[in-house]
């Protein structure tokens, strides 16, 4: 039985790890100031699915760590009260059959006692496990009812396009292609006037 509720507790710490997960996702990628309905919905859910986790990770620990299994004394202690039987007897006709029935009612005690008490630590364990189920069942049909308006309000970052930003290190130089053509032709024109005023100016 505790075997068997501490397989079914870690279904449910894996199944709370997923959840916890599927929430941080939402939070980090969502647009923020958005404005409209769909957010409102969004966070009211939200607040939901984070109250329901919660309560199913209080469960949990409840279910974990609130009561211990009582355990059978160890070889070493059932033992030493046996030789301290042996010692108490000894004087006593057939001592051994004596301490035999001792032990036997000695053990007998304490596994009715503590199978008792282990079978009522059980059953409030499998009740708090129950709700911690109970409340992770919820809680997926919050977080589902949650991505609704997440993808389609659109609250997701990743629906809108983002902007490019450009960062110019160096300054940017722009040249005409046409300029060194006008230059050429001005220096052609001045060489055609040099020649003219000095074919004038010769005799």
């Amino acid at each position: 039985m505790r075997e068997r509720l501490n397989s079914r507790l870690q279904i449910s710490l894996t199944i709370i790890a997923i959840l916890l997960g599927f929430l941080a996702f939402m939070l980090q990628n969502k647009c923020s100031k958005v404005g409209n309905i769909s957010e409102v919905v969004f966070w009211i859910l939200f607040v939901f699915s984070i109250v329901t986790i919660s309560l199913s990770i209080l469960f949990f620990i409840l279910s974990l760590y609130s009561y211990k299994h009582k355990l059978l004394p160890s070889a070493t202690s059932t033992d030493q009260y046996k030789r301290d039987l042996l010692e108490h007897f000894k004087d006593h006709e057939d001592p051994n059959k004596i301490v035999g029935k001792y032990l036997k009612e000695y053990l007998y005690d304490y596994y009715r006692d503590f199978s008792s008490e282990n079978t009522i630590i059980n059953d409030k364990k499998s009740f708090f496990l129950h709700l911690t189920n109970l409340f992770l069942i919820i809680s997926v049909v919050l977080l589902f009812l949650t991505f609704i308006p997440y993808y389609f309000g659109p609250l997701d970052k990743s629906n809108f396009i983002k902007p490019i930003k450009v960062v110019i290190e160096q300054p940017v130089i722009i040249e005409n292609r046409n300029e060194p053509k006008k230059r050429n032709g001005g220096q052609n024109e001045q060489k055609e006037k040099f020649s003219t005023t000095n074919s004038s100016t010769t005799p």
